[in-house]
């Protein structure tokens, strides 16, 4: 299933192919002339209307570590029923550990 941002730049595209400026296209979907005119000449460029990676820090921990981790986290849910989530000082004390 599309997502609505998804639909959306489709819709930019398609009409773009039709004729219509990025100026009519904006205003017909109710978006910034700058969106449209970006979507536009991002397919062009890339035939794409996927969001391009991220880039980010990596995670010191291991693969093994994050799966100790999440495995403690769905321990204390299942634990702890009535508490519906953690606090950043339980999680960062998990990690420490």
């Amino acid at each position: 299933m599309k997502s609505a941002v998804q639909k959306e730049r489709e819709l930019i595209i398609k009409l773009s192919s039709e004729g219509k400026s990025t100026y009519k296209i904006a205003d017909t979907l109710g978006i910034s002339q700058s969106k449209a005119s970006f979507w536009e000449r991002r397919f062009r460029k890339t035939q794409s209307l996927e969001n391009k990676p991220r880039s980010g820090r990596p995670t010191p921990l291991t693969k093994d570590k994050l799966q100790i981790v999440a495995k403690a986290l769905r321990d204390k849910v299942v634990a702890v029923k009535h508490k519906a989530g953690f606090s950043s000082k339980e999680v960062l004390e998990l990690l420490e550990r």
